[in-house]
This record gives structure tokens, sequence and C-alpha cells, in this order.
């Protein structure tokens, strides 16, 4: 680690799913920061951002960098927009080299439908699978969970999503089912959100 603190990447498993967080050095977010870092492990973690749930928003990737950059650790991008100019190559050999993947925010929805026709929520499952801490805030948490809240059909409702913990112990995986609601809790100017966040299973 910069400060030369031990990684404390556990030897299982890891999602690391965030109800809000935002890339920038606003005092607070440095903790969370730190905290994915040492999840990733080792003196140079790589570390990719996916922005797909957002439409890969420039904004978004140049916050990222600049909060990570000038630490020590190797950081690249994955815009599945504009995967022509991206010079990636094999996608799952990308991910795979990776320590750590944070999936943005957005909309849960439309994340799932665009990773499932590039095929990507397998290979995250397998980066998954082999070790690769994974974390995300908002639609990038929900993700993982076997429901989340969606707003992109015009009005706030539960949706299906990965539930990549069906089948996983506790001592295997660090998320349960039954979070997935509490990664978008609702304000009080959201009544349709808190109706379907009261209503999840397991809430």
């Amino acid at each position: 680690m910069a400060d030369g603190t031990e990684a404390v990447r556990p030897d299982r498993r890891t999602i690391l799913a965030l109800g809000g967080h935002e890339f920038s050095r606003r005092r607070g977010n440095e903790a969370l920061r730190d905290y994915m870092l040492a999840l990733a492990g080792g003196p140079e973690p790589r570390i990719c951002l996916l922005p797909t749930a957002s439409g890969d928003p420039a904004e978004q990737i140049a916050a990222f960098r600049s909060s990570l950059g000038g630490l020590h650790c190797r950081l690249s991008h994955l815009s599945l927009f504009r995967l022509e100019h991206e010079g990636v190559g094999d996608l799952a050999r990308h991910l795979h080299s990776q320590d750590l993947i944070y999936v943005g925010g957005g909309s849960m929805v439309n994340l799932l439908a665009i990773w499932r026709a590039h095929r990507l929520d397998r290979i995250l499952r397998s980066c998954w699978q082999s070790g690769v801490a994974l974390a995300g805030q908002s639609a990038g948490a929900m993700c993982w969970f076997e429901w989340g809240i969606t707003r992109s059909p015009g009005e706030t409702r539960l949706a299906p999503a990965s539930d990549w913990s069906r089948g996983c112990s506790a001592s295997t995986t660090t998320v349960t089912r039954t979070a997935a609601a509490a990664c978008s809790t609702p304000s009080p100017s959201e009544p349709s959100r808190a109706t379907a966040w009261t209503t999840a299973p397991g809430s």
C-alpha cells in the first residue's frame, strides 16, 4: 500500500457493495478508496473501472483516474460503448488480469442487458470465482444481488439482477442476497422508491 499498511485482501470471493460513493478527493471518500486498494492487495494492484451503467461518461472516467492517480496502482477502464477505440483486445484476458474491478452507478437494467450482449456477465463471474475482487456503487452494487431497484421503465420498481450469491455460503463470499435493497436506501422525498425498497425480498 502507498502508506505502508498491509493489504487486507481476504482469501475468499469478495464483493464490496456500496450504497453511495464517488471518486473524488472530498474528505471522507479517501477511507473507502484506501479500503478498496487494500482489498485489491499487492504493491501495485490493477484496478479497472466499468462505467457501463451510466453510458461510459468521460466525467466518471476522469474522476476515477483523478482520485486514484498518483497512488501505487495500475488503472484502466473499459467502455463497452466505444470498444473500437479501447484497444483492449481480449476482454476476458484483460478483466482476469485485474486485482479489483469497480462498477459505476446508473441504470442496473441497462447495465445487465449490455453486459449480457458482450457476455461480460459470464466473464465477470469467472473473474470473481478466480479471486478478483469486485466493487461498485448503486447499480454497480445492486447488480450482484437477486433483486435491485430501478427507474429505467419510468417508474420505480423491483427488477431481477444477477443473484450470484445463490448457493454461496457465508464462508465463501462477503455478499448476501437479502441486502439488495440496502444498496438503494430511499429518502422521504422518493415515495415510490420507498415502496419498492420495503417490499424487496429480505427487507
